[in-house]
């Protein structure tokens, strides 16, 4: 990168401060499938040996209604997870703040996945697979202030000209669905990026949610003979990578490896 350059990633070799990975249910969980993964805690224990209850909110027909939810963790010294997995509602959410590679990180996310969905598709029938959601956090540190916004965006189809003017504190938020034309609407998009202070830096946050509707729901005790969730995650993974070759500088692409 060059010496001139006004940003760097977050990390040495890439942006990505968390990613998030999850599954939606065609049921809120009941609190029978719930007590079932608390008592399943073993399974997962040596990679998230905290335990806790955790109220999820559900929204039924536009309310916020609460349900009974369990959250497995592996902490910090500061109280902040590297890991977690919470069960509740009709989700289940698997989250890394420790990212490394996208191999690797899967690999744990999917086994915890896969076993917490073993464990309540026992406890409750008829639980089918509706979606798959992945939220990945990119955090891009300002190194000069005032910094120059162009040497790390591109404005176009998702970030607007107005950024580059407003200041060193801004933000950004956009959605939109990748088979809009088709009329299906299955493939959610969410950009929310922001300026913030961040010590005596500005953190450039871009947060890059996707929800994929399954075209046919998938009955969960069929995932285990199949590597559907592998296979839906990696789409999303590619799209996300898609998306920042189309937002990011070329100079920050090469800096991230993409």
């Amino acid at each position: 990168m060059s010496e001139k350059a006004h940003f760097r990633p977050l990390n040495e070799d890439h942006a990505v401060a968390g990613v998030k990975f999850a599954v939606v249910l065609n049921q809120v969980l009941h609190p029978q499938a719930v007590s079932a993964a608390e008592n399943a805690h073993g399974i997962w224990q040596e990679g998230l040996p905290a335990a806790s209850a955790s109220d999820v909110g559900v929204d039924v027909g536009g309310r916020q209604l609460k349900a009974p939810g369990v959250l497995f963790a592996f902490l910090r010294p500061d109280g902040t997870a590297n890991w977690s997995m919470q069960i509740g509602g009709n989700k289940i959410e698997v989250e890394c703040n420790l990212y490394s590679r996208w191999d690797r990180v899967w690999m744990t996310a999917g086994g915890y996945l896969s076993a917490a969905l073993a464990v309540v598709s026992q406890a409750q029938e008829n639980l089918s697979l509706m979606m798959t959601e992945l939220t990945v956090r990119d955090v891009f540190v300002a190194q000069n202030r005032p910094y120059q916004l162009s040497q790390l965006i591109k404005v176009g189809e998702y970030l607007p000209r107005r950024v580059l003017s407003d200041g060193p504190l801004w933000h950004c938020n956009t959605g939109w669905f990748d088979d809009a034309q088709a009329g299906t609407n299955s493939h959610l998009h969410n950009l929310n990026c922001d300026a913030a202070p961040a010590n005596s830096e500005v953190a450039i946050t871009m947060m890059h949610f996707q929800q994929k509707r399954i075209q046919e729901p998938l009955s969960v005790r069929e995932l285990s003979s199949k590597n559907f969730l592998g296979s839906e995650m990696k789409v999303l993974h590619d799209k996300n990578k898609t998306l920042l070759r189309e937002v990011l500088t070329q100079e920050m692409l090469d800096r991230i490896g993409l």
